[in-house]
């Protein structure tokens, strides 16, 4: 129960402070536009989207496993590029510049979709949260006829080596004053 709590806890974490940040930026700015007011709408729509998935998993994970998961054909660009766009509006004051290097214009995968984006959404959010100011992210999309590798390179602080076999564990941080300061 209390594994399921901190899994519950971290995988709402975030999607519920795009939301906050979206309508801080709006409320505190009073000369936004309409224009300014659809994007944040459209970010949080998404964000909520997105949770309501996450409620929907969880809630799965305590059933009798008996509900399989759902299988869809995604682009993995197009979901990289989202999930970069949502979090810059989180590290927007850290300066970050994102890059891409894809060997095609679309990649295609067959996976479920919500966990596909909560994967690289955690991979991409550390790279973000770790990161320098005015630091560097290059996301990368290689395929071949065998394999689709993603790479997701930062200038961040990094993981000294020791700690390298841990990362598996999960909500593993090398230093946990540093995750909480963060």
């Amino acid at each position: 129960q209390k594994c399921f709590s901190s899994s519950a806890a971290h995988e709402l974490k975030t999607p519920l402070a795009i939301i906050k940040t979206n309508l801080q930026v709006l409320e505190l700015a009073p000369e936004a536009t309409i224009s300014d007011y659809q994007a944040a709408f459209t970010i949080t729509k998404r964000t909520v989207d997105r949770l309501t998935a996450v409620v929907d998993d969880l809630l799965m994970l305590v059933t009798d496993g008996s509900d399989e998961l759902e299988m869809e054909i995604i682009s993995l660009n197009a979901l990289l590029y989202a999930i970069v766009h949502e979090l810059t509006v989180v590290y927007d004051a850290k300066n970050i510049i994102v890059s891409y290097d894809f060997n095609k214009a679309e990649t295609f995968v067959l996976c479920n979709n919500n966990l596909a984006y909560r994967f690289f959404y955690n991979l991409i959010e550390n790279s973000m949260k770790y990161n320098r100011q005015n630091g560097k992210i290059v996301l990368s999309i290689k395929e071949d006829s065998q394999t689709i590798t993603v790479v997701v390179a930062d200038s961040g602080i990094g993981i000294p080596a020791e700690a390298l076999s841990a990362i598996w564990d999960a909500f593993y941080c090398v230093d946990p004053s540093r995750s909480r300061r963060l």
